[in-house]
């Protein structure tokens, strides 16, 4: 049942990766990050295939906290802005370094992404690479192998951000947990990120037994060696700061046509 959060791993790695000079280098170390703390062996390959739009435009922020077997203190909290129109998804991962900002575009129809850096002095450079679909190999939904989980939709809601959430809990052998949904915002942001984390590898939404934007979750694992929450705040539906996605004074290294390696 951790394939209901996967992408979670993927989104608070990116803190630890700061100083990496590539979205490439980015997504292995978080590859490598997931590996060592889900076990699963990680491959990336170039996106070849067309990406779909999105169907939603809108902006939040993540707060991932997770604790246990492997996470240092300093990077149990991680926070992500993310932005979202039909054709590009934008993020900026908190760093601890407060003269230096990384930021992240991905263009969807050319499928490139964008990694954005600026300096202690001000400086701003930009490497435009392909886009990498991060695949593992730990069993899919399909698999008659995986140990089935069990999502239940109970009848407890709260207000979330302005939303009316539904609370959903899901267990299996490998632990349990909640997740409050907003079930009247129509979309699901690990979805919007299975495309450069497994795509069909990744299964939420109806498949999972809910449908909506997921506000609020928490995970532990059934030994009790580690655990995580995620919340959405600031979330903003309808409307995106254009800002997101500028590229304006950026100096870009445009690397789409070198070959990217695979793991």
């Amino acid at each position: 049942m951790k394939k209901l959060i996967p992408t979670l791993a993927l989104l608070a790695a990116l803190p630890l990766t700061i100083h990496a000079q590539s979205m490439e280098e980015i997504m292995r170390q978080a590859a490598e990050y997931m590996e060592k703390n889900g076990g699963a062996a990680i491959t990336m390959e170039e996106i070849s295939d067309p990406l779909p739009p999105l169907e939603f435009t809108g902006s939040m922020r993540l707060v991932v906290h997770s604790t246990g077997k492997g996470i240092k203190a300093s990077d149990e909290t991680a926070e992500i802005r993310l932005a979202f129109k039909s054709d590009g998804m934008a993020m900026v991962p908190e760093t601890k370094d407060p003269g230096k900002q990384i930021r992240m575009v991905f263009d969807l129809p050319a499928r490139h992404s964008y990694t954005l850096i600026t300096d202690e002095k001000g400086n701003k450079s930009a490497i435009k690479m392909k886009m990498m679909r991060m695949s593992s190999t730990a069993t899919s939904p399909d698999d008659p192998n995986e140990p089935e989980g069990q999502v239940v939709r109970t009848e407890e809601t709260k207000t979330i951000e302005g939303h009316s959430c539904r609370k959903y809990t899901y267990s299996a052998p490998d632990g349990s947990g909640e997740a409050w949904i907003a079930e009247d915002v129509k979309f699901d942001v690990m979805r919007a990120f299975a495309n450069m984390a497994g795509g069909d590898h990744l299964q939420h939404g109806p498949r999972m037994g809910y449908e909506g934007l997921m506000m609020e979750s928490t995970w532990t694992a059934a030994d009790g060696s580690t655990s995580s929450t995620m919340h959405v705040k600031d979330l903003k539906v309808g409307t995106v700061d254009e800002g997101m996605f500028s590229l304006a004074g950026y100096q870009i290294q445009d690397m789409t046509s070198m070959p990217m390696m695979g793991r």
